[in-house]
């Protein structure tokens, strides 16, 4: 939409990792031409997209669903996530802990997407 400050047409690859159908226009807004977007957090049936194959076409992209990932990938995703922190505003998408003694107000938050992810906590000892 080209608001200043957005990534319009400048990466390579996007990958939506939220399960948040919502999230997906921005991604891919943001690829360049031949870029690659890659599904991974959408395995649930909410997951409807609002894309047009004229996008896909335009922009010659490539789209992957991604699945069934071994631990050493989620090793590789925290160590990203750590080594980025500084760069990345990941904190804006998830709300302040929520003890899981209080899950009902937690799936309720989840319910209301005030946030992309609701983070549950066990309780301490």
């Amino acid at each position: 939409d080209g608001v200043p400050g957005r990534l319009d047409g400048m990466v390579d690859a996007a990958f939506e990792v939220a399960g948040h159908p919502g999230l997906v226009p921005a991604g891919i807004t943001a690829l360049r031409a031949g870029g690659h977007y890659a599904f991974v957090g959408m395995v649930h049936p909410h997951s409807a997209l609002q894309i047009t194959g004229e996008t896909i076409i335009r922009k010659c992209l490539t789209l992957r669903g991604v699945h069934n990932y071994a631990p050493p990938h989620l090793d590789a995703a925290i160590a990203f996530l750590e080594s980025t922190a500084g760069r990345y505003p990941y904190a804006e998408l998830v709300g302040d802990p929520i003890p899981l003694a209080e899950l009902d107000r937690a799936i309720e938050l989840a319910r209301s997407r005030v946030h992309h992810r609701v983070t549950v906590v066990p309780e301490a000892p």
